[in-house]
C-alpha cells in the first residue's frame, strides 16, 4: 500500500504529521485530539505551514491544512476551512470528517454527491491486499463488493466502520479496517499535498531514513524563536518605545530565518505607501504604481494598466497612524479586497489573507513611501 514520506513535505507539516506517530492509528482519531496540534495549524500561515515549498494551489494547500486537522482528531475545524471551496477533494475531506465524528449518514451524502474519485481505483488494491477471504463476516463484505463489482464501495466500508465503534467487531476486523483507512488518508493526503506544491511525498529518498529527532528538534528551534520574538515586542511596548533593529514583524522574520525557516517569494501584489497626505499603489494584479491622493483611501480604483479593480487600503481619508509610515506596507487581498499591513520584511514574501486565507506575494515592486 502506499507510504508517505514526512522528509518530503516541509518540516512544519512533516512535525504534525509525526504528532501521531508513524503506525496505523486508532480506528476513531476524535476521542483523543491533538489539541497542541490545532493551535500550530491556527497560528501558521500557508506560507509558513508549507516553506520551503512554494503553494501551486492556495485551494488544495486549504485542504492539506484542514487533513492535518482531522489527523489530529479535529474534525470541525476541518470543516471550518471548507466553505467557498469546490471540488471532489473537499467533498471527500468532508466525508472523511463526517465519518471520524461517526455520522455515517452525512458521511454518505458527502460521497454521493462526490459522484466517485480517482482514489477509489487505489483503494481496490488496498483492500485486496489487506482483507483476508477468512476474515469475519462484517470485514470480508469489503472485499466481496470489490470482487463482485470491480470497485471501492465507500458506503459500505462506512457501515463496517460504525460496526467497529459499536464493538460489533473483533481485534482483526477493527486492525483491517484500521489499515484501510488510514490508507484512504494518505491516498488523499498525497494527492492534495501533490496538487499545492508540487511535490510528491510518497516518493523515498534514497538512502535516506526519516530523521523524526531532527524533525521535531526544527520545529522546537522554530518555536523559541517566535518566543523571543514576541518577548521582545513585549518589552519594547513596555519600555515606552520601538527597540532598535526593527519592527516586531521583522524581528519575528530573523528569528525564525535563524532557525532555518525558508520563504518564498514571486511577482508583487499590491503595495501601497505614501507621505504628506499622497499615495502610491501598487495593483495587486500587475504591479503597476497609481499616484492617488488621500480621498481614494477606502475606496475601490481601477488599475490603468490591466483595467483591475481593488480596494485602497484606508477608509479615514487622513494621514496620521499606520496608513503613511514608512516601516509598514499595506495590501489589499486580490480575492477578497480586504486591507491588511504587514512589516517591510514581508516584501516578496507569500503571505495569507487574514479573512479568506487566499495566499498571495506582498509588494514585488518597491514602493516610495
Amino acid at each position: 500500500m502506499i507510504e508517505i514520506h514526512v522528509q518530503r513535505m516541509s518540516p512544519e507539516v512533516g512535525g504534525l504529521i509525526l504528532g501521531r506517530g508513524l503506525g496505523v492509528p486508532p480506528l476513531s482519531w476524535v476521542d483523543r485530539p491533538n489539541g497542541s496540534a490545532g493551535s500550530i495549524l491556527s497560528n501558521l500561515s500557508d506560507s509558513q505551514l508549507f516553506a520551503p515549498h512554494l503553494i501551486r494551489d492556495p485551494d488544495m494547500a486549504v485542504l492539506v491544512r484542514g487533513l492535518l486537522y482531522l489527523w489530529a482528531g479535529l474534525t470541525e475545524e476541518a470543516l471550518n476551512l471548507l466553505e467557498g471551496i469546490e471540488c471532489k477533494e473537499k467533498l471527500y475531506l468532508a466525508a472523511l470528517c463526517r465519518r471520524q465524528a461517526g455520522d455515517g449518514p452525512g458521511a454518505k451524502e458527502y460521497f454521493q454527491h462526490m459522484e466517485g474519485h480517482e482514489i477509489f481505483e487505489k483503494m481496490v488494491q488496498a483492500v485486496k491486499s489487506t482483507v483476508s477471504p477468512s476474515s469475519e463476516k462484517l470485514v470480508k463484505r469489503i472485499l466481496d463488493m470489490v470482487l463482485m463489482i470491480g470497485e471501492w464501495e465507500p458506503y459500505v466500508f462506512i457501515d463496517v466502520v460504525e460496526a467497529g465503534r459499536a464493538g460489533k467487531l473483533e481485534a482483526d476486523g477493527v486492525k483491517t479496517v484500521c489499515q484501510l483507512q488510514h490508507a484512504e488518508f494518505k491516498y488523499l493526503f498525497a494527492e492534495c499535498y501533490m496538487n499545492a506544491t508540487g511535490v510528491d511525498v510518497t516518493q523515498a529518498v534514497e538512502e535516506e531514513k526519516v530523521d523524526v529527532a531532527r524533525v521535531r528538534e526544527l520545529r522546537k528551534s522554530r518555536e523559541a524563536a517566535r518566543r523571543r520574538s514576541m518577548q521582545e515586542s513585549q518589552d519594547a511596548a513596555v519600555g515606552g518605545g520601538k527597540s532598535g533593529g526593527g519592527t516586531s514583524e521583522e524581528k519575528v522574520d530573523q528569528a525564525l530565518n535563524a532557525a532555518g525557516k525558508g520563504s518564498g517569494g514571486g511577482a508583487g501584489t499590491g503595495g501601497v505607501g505614501g507621505g504628506c497626505g499622497g499615495l502610491k499603489v501598487a495593483c495587486p494584479k500587475c504591479g503597476r504604481v497609481a499616484s492617488l491622493g488621500p480621498e481614494a483611501r477606502g475606496k475601490k480604483h481601477q488599475c490603468d494598466g490591466c483595467g483591475a479593480s481593488f480596494l485602497v487600503p484606508g477608509g479615514s481619508g487622513g494621514t496620521s497612524g499606520t496608513s503613511g509610515r514608512a516601516d509598514r506596507i499595506h495590501v489589499s487581498c486580490p480575492k477578497c479586497g480586504t486591507a491588511q499591513s504587514f512589516g517591510l520584511s514581508a516584501r516578496g514574501k507569500m503571505v495569507s489573507c487574514g479573512k479568506c486565507r487566499a495566499s498571495f506575494v506582498v509588494g514585488g515592486e518597491k514602493v516610495e513611501a
